[in-house]
């Protein structure tokens, strides 16, 4: 069972701040303190929205804000850096960052990543804390998905580079006639000759990006239907359940977990339904 030991109040995080950002500042120059408290609050309120957790389930009996211990440490993290305007973390909170470029998540997830485990290797917070705050920002980012398409969009590059020596429109074996008039016309057609000593198949540009995009069609339409049935059995699990709601459904110890991969999962879905309409 767990106990208030385990909990560290939010506004504790904020003085830890506020002491940091005041402690090579001379007193005169330093920022008033309630306007700071007044930003970190408004920080803390964003990442509960953005991390999908309800704001009451962080609430001790006297109404005042605490997270768990080793949450704390993130937390605090991500207030600094959202303070920060230039921080990428800033700019994801400040809805500056284009949740469909790869780039853009990449380079969010890749640097909070190093943060993250940098925390890990102070003893701030265990391995599975570490795990649990990765899994929840890779399933808000989907980073590992922006990961693949960068390394494939660089493939693609690197394709259209290899086959410039491809890139002709010269008909081989063709034969054409002109008669007195300048008039011309196809005597004979190219044909394709087979290579009786190498029965690998040649394929031609054209015929290498059918292929690709053959490819990426067949795995869309496989996605599709995978998330069609996971959003189908998840429906009929909350009915059979009667599960009401989607933050309390799979939180434990008085849902205080701030990372939950299962929230979150859950956001992917409704992003998925507001993008695809055609489908409810």
């Amino acid at each position: 069972m767990l106990t208030n030991s385990d909990f560290i109040s939010v506004s504790k995080i904020y003085d830890e701040i506020y002491l940091e950002e005041s402690s090579n500042v001379p007193e005169h120059k330093r920022r008033d303190r309630v306007s700071r408290d007044r930003v970190y609050r408004s920080k803390f309120s964003t990442l509960l929205k953005l991390l999908c957790c309800a704001n009451e389930n962080y609430k001790n009996n006297k109404k005042a804000y605490e997270v768990f211990e080793q949450d704390s440490h993130v937390v605090k993290y991500i207030i600094k850096e959202a303070v920060n305007t230039k921080a990428l973390i800033a700019k994801w909170f400040n809805g500056h960052i284009d949740k469909f470029s790869n780039e853009d998540i990449v380079g969010l997830y890749e640097n909070f990543e190093s943060k993250i485990k940098r925390i890990f290797a102070e003893k701030k917070i265990d391995q599975v804390r570490m795990n649990e705050w990765l899994g929840a920002i890779n399933t808000i980012f989907d980073y590992s998905t922006a990961k693949r398409i960068i390394e494939i969009e660089s493939l693609l590059k690197d394709f259209r580079i290899n086959t410039l020596p491809l890139t002709n429109h010269i008909a081989v074996g063709e034969i054409t006639a002109t008669d007195e008039t300048s008039y011309s016309w196809v005597a004979i057609e190219a044909k394709v000759i087979e290579d009786k000593e190498d029965k690998i198949p040649k394929f031609n540009k054209e015929q290498y990006l059918e292929q690709i995009y053959y490819i990426l069609q067949k795995y869309n339409i496989e996605a599709k239907e995978k998330s069609h049935k996971i959003i189908k059995d998840l429906t009929e699990f909350k009915i059979t359940f009667d599960a009401s709601g989607t933050s309390d459904d799979y939180l434990d110890d008085n849902s205080k977990e701030i990372a939950s991969t299962y929230v979150l999962r859950d956001y992917n879905i409704q992003r998925y339904l507001i993008e695809r309409p055609d489908i409810w």
